[in-house]
């Protein structure tokens, strides 16, 4: 009989510990994956940095899209001189088309937010879509070094030459 105690005195114990874990799963657990996903979530850990305003340029000839293995008729639509305009949180793009090529869709724009030296923009014409590169300036040329872009055609866009500040 006296075991038989033990035995319920362990089964009312790990019962009382089972269900004070259960409420802490349930109400403590939730609380502490908000806490840390609001704190990730529009704070940067660095200082955040910005381009400055004003239009840059590069220009991407069809030879650098066919080095990627793309085929010409696509690569004479993706090359040419790309120009970047930056005003504050907003960016555009304007793409005139390489000598002998056309270009179906020439403008495209959108937001960007920074954190340090690398700069997220997302794309108002993509549903949103978005990536990252790192990001240098030296007062004249701009670098980009991708960071998160899954787009072959956006990477040699962005990282292939300097974009050039025009005065």
């Amino acid at each position: 009989m006296h075991s038989e105690r033990i035995t319920d005195m362990n089964t009312k114990i790990n019962v009382n510990s089972s269900s004070r874990f259960t409420l802490l799963k349930a109400i403590f657990f939730p609380l502490v994956a908000a806490t840390l996903l609001l704190s990730a979530c529009g704070t940067c850990p660095v200082p955040e940095k910005q381009l400055p305003d004003g239009t840059y340029t590069t220009t991407v000839a069809v030879e650098d899209m066919t080095n990627i293995g793309m085929p010409p008729d696509i690569s004479c639509e993706n090359a040419g001189i790309f120009t970047l305009t930056v005003t504050g949180k907003k960016w555009s793009m304007f793409q005139t088309a390489a000598p002998g090529c056309i270009v179906k869709n020439p403008s495209w724009s959108g937001t960007w937010t920074f954190c340090g030296d690398e700069a997220t923009f997302t794309d108002d014409i993509q549903n949103g879509s978005s990536y990252t590169y790192q990001w240098a300036f030296d007062g004249a040329e701009l670098r980009f070094t991708r960071v998160n872009d899954t787009s072959a055609t956006r990477i040699v866009w962005m990282t292939t030459y300097p974009w050039v500040l025009q005065k």
